[in-house]
């Protein structure tokens, strides 16, 4: 029969320290819900900084597309796709984690309804920053006009860095177009670009593909498609052919255009039949004969 004196100084000595641990590992090994949707919600809000910063930095989505833009190996509409997509994850993540706290939130609230709530000012604050970052933007306010006009400045100078590199679409967003839609674009004919894209190694069979699935199968960007075609025609310039003054595309009269054209569509000067409908960047020397009169014909 044990002595008291010796059960006494049995369950007042320390608890063993392996036992301290095993019951650690025990705790540690059980998965944590709560830990799980803090650690996420973290690591998705860092992504939504990252990928919202990136959005803001690129360019519009017809030089992205026709240049082929990427950042870190992802181009706009993969960036795009991950801000979408970490949103809702975030959202997701948020109510969760809001569930599993609910409790605490709701004891939270008991206790300022008993004991009154006694930052007013600071919730007064909060709602008025709240508001004006949703009224701020709408209504042009500065700093928040001033934000998005840095943002637009950010895309036009993607744009004229295509524009000065000669990699500027014809249209918006031309890589969606296929050979012949394009060939309307460019005053050259379909079969003229097949051929100088054949010549080049491209895949042209398909006739329903697009500009930008041609040029991927080959690793190229629809600006260097299209490049390859001006150095085969050299006489294209920009939207069109120079000289192009006639209704079928691929059909260029003797004219050539005087000092640097602009982006706009007018009618051409030269000889032959039809309104010229020849639009582009052009510098020539010379002067064809006749100039196109409003009825469309040769004076």
């Amino acid at each position: 029969m044990s002595s008291p004196v010796l059960t006494t100084a049995r369950t007042n000595c320390p608890p063993d320290d392996a036992a301290m641990t095993r019951v650690g590992q025990a705790a540690s090994a059980r998965f944590s819900l709560r830990a799980f949707t803090s650690l996420l919600l973290t690591a998705s809000f860092a992504v939504l900084c990252v990928s919202g910063v990136l959005l803001f930095l690129t360019p519009r989505g017809r030089t992205a597309n026709w240049t082929g833009w990427t950042m870190w190996g992802l181009d706009k509409h993969e960036w795009g796709a991950v801000h979408v997509n970490n949103g809702l994850l975030f959202i997701a993540i948020a109510v969760t984690h809001l569930a599993l706290n609910w409790s605490v939130l709701v004891r939270y609230l008991r206790n300022k309804r008993v004991a009154g709530i006694n930052k007013k000012r600071e919730l007064a604050l909060a709602g008025l920053v709240a508001a004006v970052c949703v009224a701020g933007p709408i209504y042009g306010i500065p700093p928040f006009s001033s934000l998005m006009s840095a943002g637009e400045q950010i895309k036009d100078y993607w744009d004229e860095t295509a524009a000065a590199d000669n990699a500027e679409p014809p249209v918006p967003h031309a890589e969606e177009f296929t050979l012949a839609e394009l060939a309307e674009h460019v005053g050259l004919s379909a079969d003229e670009i097949a051929a100088a894209l054949e010549l080049a190694g491209y895949d042209t069979a398909d006739e329903a593909q697009s500009v930008g699935e041609i040029a991927a199968q080959q690793g190229a960007t629809p600006s260097e498609l299209l490049a390859l075609v001006r150095a085969a025609y050299p006489e294209t310039r920009g939207w069109g052919r120079i000289g192009a003054a006639h209704d079928e595309p691929g059909e260029a009269s003797d004219e050539q255009a005087h000092g640097p054209g602009r982006w706009s569509e007018g009618a051409g000067r030269g000889m032959g039949q039809g309104r010229g409908m020849g639009r582009g960047r052009g510098a020539g020397a010379g002067a064809g004969q006749g100039r196109w009169n409003t009825g469309g014909h040769a004076e």
